[in-house]
């Protein structure tokens, strides 16, 4: 598989697809969150079903006092041809605050996209590796995907 060699307007437009969706999930706007989810994750949902799957996983999260102060995209990676997707990893960071402080989880995004960087589709690496090879079959090995890092305990 050859990797696709990008050009700045590309990977600018990953990152703002990519910046669009987190600031989505920060401010709790789940369609937009569901706008930019693989299609094939959400296949056997219907769009209410999805909504409310999202809507009431967040709400538990809030009911435990854990809530998003940020999220922060960072510059994506080389983007790969796997099949007829492009692929590529995109670093995530969240902030946080629970009852137990506030915390920062360093993570990684894999962006995809199905018509040639247009438009892109993201899930977290943290399902790992071999869910990500059953969800995307043509996966290019080439693109390593980090192991998951510990959180980070944040000053208050």
């Amino acid at each position: 598989m050859l990797t696709y060699h990008s050009n700045a307007q590309d990977s600018g437009t990953l990152k703002q697809q990519a910046e669009e969706m987190a600031n989505a999930g920060k401010n709790y706007n789940y369609a937009i969150v569901l706008k930019y989810t693989y299609p094939k994750i959400l296949k056997n949902f219907t769009k209410e079903e999805a909504l409310n799957a999202i809507t009431n996983t967040m709400d538990i999260l809030k009911s435990k006092g854990i809530e998003i102060e940020n999220v922060i995209i960072g510059e994506p990676g080389i983007i790969y041809n796997a099949g007829k997707e492009l692929h590529c990893l995109v670093p995530e960071k969240i902030i946080f605050k629970s009852k137990e402080g506030r915390f920062q989880d360093n993570s990684n995004l894999l962006a995809v996209s199905l018509d040639k960087g247009k438009n892109w589709y993201f899930i977290d690496c943290a399902i790992g590796k071999e869910d990500l090879m059953v969800i995307f079959p043509n996966f290019n090995n080439k693109l390593i995907i980090p192991k998951k890092s510990e959180l980070v305990k944040l000053e208050n």
